[in-house]
Parts: C-alpha cells; sequence; structure tokens
C-alpha cells in the first residue's frame, strides 16, 4: 500500500471532524485511543490501517 492511499481512503468519508495521524506508535495505543473514544456517544469511528494508520472522528447525534 503506497502513501498515496491513505488521503484518498480519508478523502471518502463524508467531512470528519478530525483526523488524528499516529506515526510511529504502537498498534495497542492506537486501539487505545479509538476504544476509549468509542465510548463517546456522540462520536463515531473508524481506524484505518495501512502504512500511515489514522483515525477518523465523526460527531454523531448521541439521542439515537
Amino acid at each position: 500500500m503506497s502513501d498515496d492511499d491513505t488521503p484518498a481512503r480519508v478523502a471518502q468519508q463524508p467531512d470528519p471532524e478530525a483526523i488524528v495521524e499516529f506515526g510511529d506508535v504502537d498498534a495497542e495505543f492506537r486501539q487505545l485511543v479509538a476504544d476509549t473514544l468509542e465510548t463517546s456517544e456522540s462520536l463515531s469511528i473508524e481506524l484505518l490501517g495501512g502504512d500511515d494508520p489514522v483515525l477518523v472522528v465523526e460527531e454523531v447525534d448521541g439521542d439515537d
């Protein structure tokens, strides 16, 4: 997978509130951050893997 793949995948997401680029950290840390943010009723989280993993965060209506 090339470095050009990650931005293309992120660009397909519907206007995220945040994109977290992790850089050189352990996979366990990335998963911990994703799991912690997922506990929020107002956030939708998608952890995109690859050479440069990113976390896409979107706000959702927590009343659903």
